[in-house]
C-alpha cells in the first residue's frame, strides 16, 4: 500500500511572486515571463489606496498583506496555520500604519476593523506602533470622534482609558526623544574632532598667481614640480601645460611689484626666474 504524501508546509516566502518574472503569455498563448515590477505599484494603488474617500477596510487590510503573494498558495498558506481572513486583515492595518501607507486614522473604517468595542483590543494595536507620533494620532482620533465611533451611550466608558492611554504615550515620547537626545550628545562627545580638510584645486592656485600674487609664481611653480616629480597621479601632460602656463613678468620698481609693465627703473624678470631685463634712465 503506497503511503499517501503529506501536502508540504507552506512557508510566507514560499508564497511570493517575482514581479520580475511574472507568467503570462504571448500573443499564439504560449507561457512567457514578463518584468511587472514596474505595475506592481500601480496595482497596489488600485486596489489599496486609502483616503477620505476609500477608507481602510477589511477588504483594503486584507489585500494590502496578501498584494505580494501568489493568492492560491496564500490561501493555503493560512489554512495550514489556521489564520482567518480578519487575522490577515488586522496585521494589513498594522503594517498600513508602520510603512505609513496610511495617512491619517481618519482613513480606516474602525467599525468595520471591529476596533471600537474593546478597549484592550484599541491599547494593544496602538501599544505595538513603533511611532510615538502614530500612537499618539490614533487615541487623539478616537478621543475626539468619540461619538461617532462608540455612540454617546458608551463614549463615557471609553473616553478615561483613551485619555490616560494618550497622558502615557505622551510621556513615553517624550522621554523617548530626551534620550535619543542624550545618546546624540554622548556619541558626539565620544567622537574625536577631525580637522577641516581645506582643498585647492590647481586651477585656483593658477589663477590666484596670476592675478594677486605673480612674484610669488617662482615659488609655488617650484612646488608644483616637485608635486609633478614625486606625487602618484600628477605626472601628466595637462597638468605640465597649467603649471607652465603660470610664466607670467613680474615688475619690480623700487618696493612695489607690478604685473607686465616695462618702465624707467624697472626691472622685469620671468616668473620662471630665466633672463633679466633691465630699462635704467
Amino acid at each position: 500500500m503506497v503511503e499517501e504524501q503529506k501536502p508540504k508546509i507552506l512557508r510566507i516566502e514560499d508564497c511570493l511572486i517575482d514581479w520580475t518574472h511574472y507568467p503570462a503569455e504571448d500573443e499564439n498563448g504560449n507561457p512567457i515571463e514578463e518584468d511587472w515590477s514596474e505595475r506592481r505599484d500601480e496595482w497596489l494603488h488600485e486596489d489599496c489606496d486609502c483616503n477620505e474617500y476609500s477608507l481602510a477596510n477589511r477588504d483594503k487590510c486584507y489585500a494590502y498583506y496578501a498584494f505580494d503573494y501568489d493568492i492560491d498558495k496564500f490561501r493555503e498558506w493560512m489554512r495550514q496555520h489556521k489564520y482567518s481572513d480578519y487575522t490577515i486583515a488586522y496585521w494589513g492595518l498594522e503594517r498600513m500604519f508602520d510603512e505609513e501607507w496610511i495617512k491619517s486614522p481618519a482613513f480606516v473604517d474602525w467599525r468595520d476593523m471591529k476596533m471600537v468595542y474593546d478597549i484592550r483590543s484599541i491599547k494593544m494595536f496602538v501599544e505595538n506602533r513603533p511611532n510615538f507620533d502614530t500612537r499618539i494620532a490614533i487615541l487623539t482620533y478616537f478621543i475626539d470622534n468619540a461619538d461617532y465611533l462608540f455612540g454617546r451611550s458608551h463614549k463615557q466608558e471609553f473616553l478615561p482609558g483613551l485619555k490616560n492611554l494618550r497622558t502615557i504615550h505622551k510621556a513615553a515620547a517624550k522621554a523617548h526623544k530626551e534620550e535619543l537626545a542624550k545618546e546624540s550628545a554622548a556619541q558626539r562627545k565620544s567622537t574625536p574632532k577631525v580637522a577641516p580638510e581645506f582643498v585647492l584645486t590647481l586651477d585656483e592656485i593658477i589663477e590666484y598667481v596670476k592675478t594677486k600674487s605673480p612674484e610669488s609664481a617662482p615659488a609655488i611653480r617650484a612646488m608644483l614640480y616637485d608635486m609633478m616629480l614625486h606625487k602618484e597621479g600628477w605626472n601628466k601632460p595637462s597638468l605640465l601645460k597649467k603649471i607652465d602656463s603660470m610664466d607670467v613678468k613680474i615688475v619690480h620698481q623700487g618696493d612695489n611689484i607690478y604685473g607686465n609693465k616695462i618702465g624707467n627703473n624697472i626691472e622685469s624678470v620671468g616668473a620662471n626666474g630665466i633672463g633679466v631685463q633691465e630699462n635704467h634712465e
